[in-house]
């Protein structure tokens, strides 16, 4: 058996080099180097799965979660729904600035306002209110303040600050280092 023209496989021989003899209408048809071809019947025929449908599913559940993340990331309000009211108590309770009068002479009514700023402030500074009317809810209570907390409230007491400068354009004087 040799090899047909190119390097291809010869076409199929019979026995003795003779053609095969194929039944009519069985045989390969013409022009395909001699190779058989499968003859199926139509019901044995599978049709293709399309998955266009799946490929278009996929598609819309992603573009929905990309748009519901944008629409999260741009309809937040980050706390400051409140900012204005926020702005405005807290610049009457330090009558214009002088927080540290304010914080000082702090009585009942004074924590209670604290308390009511806590409540409003935007979410970047409430974290911060809570660590000032914790201590001082602590040292109305047991008289003294714990030297611990108190570092901690005066680091909240300069992010205040700072954010009160920025967004409420009030300067907190009274407190050291800011």
């Amino acid at each position: 058996m040799g090899q047909g023209p190119y390097g291809s496989p010869p076409p199929y021989q019979g026995s003795y080099g003779q053609p095969p003899s194929f039944a009519p209408g069985l045989g390969p048809p013409p022009g395909h180097g001699g190779y058989a071809q499968q003859q199926l019947l139509p019901q044995q025929i599978r049709k293709g799965t399309n998955r266009t449908p799946i490929y278009i599913g996929v598609a819309v559940v992603l573009a929905l979660i990309i748009a519901a993340a944008a629409a999260i990331f741009l309809l937040r309000d980050k706390g400051e729904d409140n900012r204005a009211e926020y702005c405005a108590e807290l610049r009457d309770l330090t009558d214009d600035g002088d927080l540290s009068s304010a914080l000082s002479g702090a009585d009942q009514t004074t924590l209670d306002r604290l308390l009511k700023i806590k409540d409003i402030a935007p979410s970047s500074v409430a974290d911060d209110w809570t660590v000032v009317t914790d201590l001082l809810e602590g040292a109305m209570d047991s008289g003294t303040p714990d030297i611990g907390k108190a570092l901690v409230a005066y680091n909240a007491l300069k992010v205040i600050a700072n954010d009160a400068e920025s967004n409420c354009d009030l300067t907190l004087d009274g407190i050291p280092g800011i």
